[in-house]
């Protein structure tokens, strides 16, 4: 069975789980959910999709789910979602939410999955030390190659949402806010106007104007602008001073390729 592995990655962590998966489930093919809801996806004969993305406030990021309330699932006979977060069974609803949404469409998820990534949500913590990073990573690779051996199988097995009560308002109050946080951005002078910060950011929200990126309010808060620019010039937040992350098996030309 041929399978459609669609991701969304800011900075590199679940595009590196894609990968993994896409290594070890034959006859799969890579798209990015950006460019899935722009134009038709590669690989019209699959059968199998596999969801790949980040937790964000407890639940779903906001493209995720525009994808799966927007996506035509019907000629796939299994769908499966695999989130990456930096709590390796901390509480969200995320995989709930998917399901909810599947079912609308008269489709079921055959089976979730969590990989605990390197956090790195630098507006309210600092990222790990190397040690830990290195650890986690090699967890994640072991932890990915196990998950697509159950798809190649056509396993079920069910995530387990750790609901906090607050969880879906959490999600939801963010989401309601998400495209206007970047208000809160800004660049200092360091800035040298390489662009990098525009080519990397997943769905088109920064143009330069004068040399100087600006944002157009459509944003995901991935964050790949704060963690990518070179010069560290693009904060939000309590970012200042805080160390930047791009996920060491991605390089920051995938994350553009695959825009």
């Amino acid at each position: 069975m041929k399978t459609l592995i669609a991701y969304f990655s800011g900075t590199g962590n679940s595009l590196f789980v894609a990968k993994e998966l896409s290594k070890n489930i034959p006859d799969s093919a890579l798209v990015s959910i950006t460019k899935a809801l722009r134009e038709a996806p590669p690989c019209a004969e699959c059968e199998r999709i596999v969801i790949v993305y980040p937790v964000y406030y407890l639940g779903l990021p906001s493209i995720v789910q525009r994808f799966v309330a927007r996506f035509d699932f019907s000629r796939f006979a299994a769908i499966y979602s695999v989130c990456t977060s930096g709590d390796n069974d901390g509480p969200d609803c995320s995989t709930f939410k998917i399901k909810k949404a599947l079912r609308k469409k008269g489709k079921r998820l055959a089976g979730g999955f969590n990989v605990q990534m390197p956090g790195n949500y630098i507006k309210m913590y600092d990222m790990a030390s190397q040690g830990e990073i290195d650890g986690i990573l090699a967890r994640s690779s072991a932890k990915a190659q196990a998950i697509a051996e159950t798809i190649r199988a056509d396993g079920t097995r069910e995530k387990r949402d750790k609901l906090l009560p607050l969880a879906f308002a959490i999600n939801g109050v963010w989401q309601s806010r998400v495209h206007t946080s970047d208000r809160n951005y800004s660049v200092d002078s360091s800035c040298t106007g390489c662009g990098l910060c525009a080519r990397l950011c997943p769905v088109d929200n920064i143009a330069l104007v004068g040399g100087k990126p600006t944002w157009k309010h459509a944003c995901e808060e991935c964050l790949a602008c704060v963690h990518g620019c070179p010069q560290k010039a693009i904060n939000t937040n309590k970012t200042v001073g805080r160390a930047r992350y791009r996920n060491p098996s991605v390089a920051s030309q995938e994350l553009i390729a695959g825009k």
